[in-house]
């Protein structure tokens, strides 16, 4: 009897959202989670997944992506590991096209997919899209998967020469991703010897930017999870523009084991779940065709050297003429730059700080070729070069134009929530600022602390703080108010709010239709609070509570938030990043407004914007 070495493994897997993106649409995963044997019934199970950028639901798209691969391949009742995962990826394919159908949120969804299962002493791989899977051995290092590209397929099909490829406009553009067609052609590697100081490695193209020697240095130099942050720092230093994910797997001899049967060849074969028809062209000698034609040239041109050169002087002359005209406007730059190849004149306007003429171009690419990379790329980078404006402006309250910017990369990114609050906040200024704005007798705004505004009820001055930038409510054992001086009615009431210390359910907020009772012993007003998991509208009438609403929060801070309420007569709007509900109380609401706090809640309010009339 002989014997083969039995192996086990060491893995460690990362992502990182990179520099410029504003969302990790990446996604990972290495299953079962709690063991690392080979040797089990399905063995173990490396997913990477990269959501297409610029697509509504990438993010989504990858995740889905992960857990149906991982349910059906672990749920199914088949021995043939190659079979099973071809059959776990396309029922991915499948659940992210039908997702897709279905939701209004999403639109079209998309996502590649590298997939590597370790099962005995054989590796298998599954591979949709442009994320990459690699094997290092014996200090030599080889990418085992096909990057889906129109342009690889094209050179794959001898439709393009090597030279040819060097200047294919679009290289990026892909040509197969999960969910984004009905089916799917999946690629499958199989009967991959598995040996002692062998190392894979599974990336999403985040990680382009570091070439396979650098990678092979790295991952032979240090553990798995050294490994992948010193690649993940990698990306990020040469530019950090996508998502970048990174599993390394190293295998090593454990112990001996029984007989296994004898390993095949390593080979990859292509299952496809629709039919494909391709046309092979025959390979011909070019210098059949090209020496006689260049042999007829050459005698064309010396006999009539003096024609051409004539022409040629003309023509020189003529361009010359025509470059010491000035442009008339961009459009003419567009139409004559870059040969006319969209991509790289989208690109060169982008340079120029051209975004909006860029954009239109770069839009126009992805109608035509939804997956083009390059022109997502593009879109996501003036999408990132408006936020960091938009956020400048936010900060120097400038709230009209950032509110501009906010809406251009919501067009963008209509599912990016961070943006969306941004453009709730941003409209709710100005609104603050637009209230009755001609009536200075009536009309009252608070921007900024002023202490002179505010009456702080029943609080000892060693329990609150007041600076430029807020309110900071100490925590103490009673409940504590502040309350500005005058009554309003119509009030608008905005701050961002930090529970820094709080008991369960406790919480802070804004009043407002604050009015004593008769009898100068009880109080009225309505209260939104904040308790970090909802937001509660309650209704004080002579120091009795009733719960009016609870809204849960759009954003799972549980520290932080931007509370904003508008009241109209006798209706109040709450506000989270999108008008989340509205009550209407029986009478107009008219009276004070201000800050609260419970028991036992340390609180700072900060960005406090007041309005209302008198």
């Amino acid at each position: 009897m002989t014997y083969k070495t039995k192996l086990s493994i060491e893995y460690f897997g990362a992502s990182d959202i990179g520099l410029v993106r504003v969302e990790n649409q990446d996604s990972f995963g290495k299953y079962p989670p709690d063991n690392l044997d080979t040797y089990s019934d399905k063995g173990q199970l490396f997913i990477v997944a990269d959501g297409i950028g610029g697509h509504a639901g990438g993010r989504e798209a990858s995740s889905l992506a992960v857990e149906t691969i991982r349910n059906t391949y672990f749920n199914s009742g088949s021995n043939d590991t190659a079979n099973s995962l071809c059959n776990a990826i396309e029922e991915a394919n499948k659940a992210i096209h039908q997702k897709a159908k279905t939701s209004e949120k999403f639109g079209r969804m998309g996502t590649t997919s590298s997939v590597l299962v370790l099962k005995n002493n054989i590796a298998t791989i599954g591979q949709v899209g442009d994320s990459r899977v690699f094997k290092i051995e014996n200090d030599k290092i080889e990418q085992l998967t096909m990057e889906h590209t129109q342009l690889n397929e094209m050179l794959k099909e001898g439709i393009l020469t090597e030279e040819e490829a060097k200047n294919y406009p679009a290289k990026s553009a892909l040509s197969r991703a999960l969910g984004m067609e009905e089916k799917v052609k999946v690629d499958i590697i199989d009967n991959i010897s598995l040996k002692h100081g062998q190392t894979f490695v599974l990336c999403t193209d985040g990680l382009s930017k570091v070439n396979k020697n650098e990678i092979l240095s790295v991952v032979t130099q240090n553990s798995p999870q050294d490994s992948c942050a010193k690649l993940i720092n990698l990306a990020n230093e040469r530019g950090g523009k996508d998502n970048v994910t990174v599993l390394v797997i190293k295998i090593n001899a454990n112990q001996t084991s029984p007989k296994i049967s004898p390993v095949k060849e390593e080979k990859i074969k292509t299952v496809e779940t629709i039919p494909t028809f391709v046309g092979k062209r025959r390979k011909k000698s070019k210098w059949l065709f090209i020496i006689p034609i260049f042999v007829i040239l050459l005698i064309i041109g010396f006999q009539f050297s003096n024609s051409f050169l004539t022409l040629f002087n003309s023509s020189a002359k003529e361009e010359n003429e025509n470059s010491n005209q000035p442009l008339k406007d961009d459009k003419n730059l567009i139409e004559n730059d870059s040969n006319n190849d969209p991509l790289k004149q989208a690109n060169q306007l982008l340079k120029q700080g051209k975004y909006e003429k860029a954009l239109i171009i770069y839009q126009n690419i992805l109608e035509k070729e939804p997956m083009n990379l390059g022109a997502l790329e593009g879109v996501n980078n003036i999408a990132a070069i408006y936020l960091v404006k938009a956020d400048k402006l936010k900060t120097e309250k400038i709230f009209n134009e950032a509110l501009e910017l906010y809406l251009k990369i919501q067009k963008i990114q209509p599912e990016n929530m961070e943006v969306r609050n941004s453009i709730s906040l941003c409209e709710n200024q100005v609104k603050l600022s637009e209230v009755n704005p001609d009536n200075k007798e009536t009309g009252y705004q608070l921007k900024g602390i002023n202490q002179s505004d505010w009456n702080f009820i029943n609080i000892d001055k060693s329990q609150y703080e007041v600076d430029e930038s807020g309110i900071k409510f100490l925590s103490t054992a009673y409940d504590k108010k502040s309350l500005i001086n005058f009554n309003l009615y119509d009030a608008a009431f905005s701050t961002d709010i930090k529970i820094l210390s709080s008991s369960d359910r406790s919480g802070a907020g804004i009043i407002f239709g604050y009015n004593r009772s008769e009898s100068g012993n009880g109080e009225n007003f309505y209260l939104l609070k904040f308790t970090g998991d909802d937001y509660i509208l309650q209704m004080i009438t002579n120091n009795s509570v009733k719960q009016l609403l609870i809204i849960p929060p759009v954003n799972k801070n549980r520290s932080e938030a931007n509370l904003r309420v508008i009241c109209s007569g006798n209706l109040i709007n709450i506000y989270d990043g999108m008008n989340l509900n509205s009550w209407e109380s029986s009478e107009k609401i008219y009276g004070k407004v201000g800050i609260y706090a419970d028991k036992n809640v340390q609180v700072k309010f900060q960005n406090i914007l007041i309005s209302g009339n008198k």
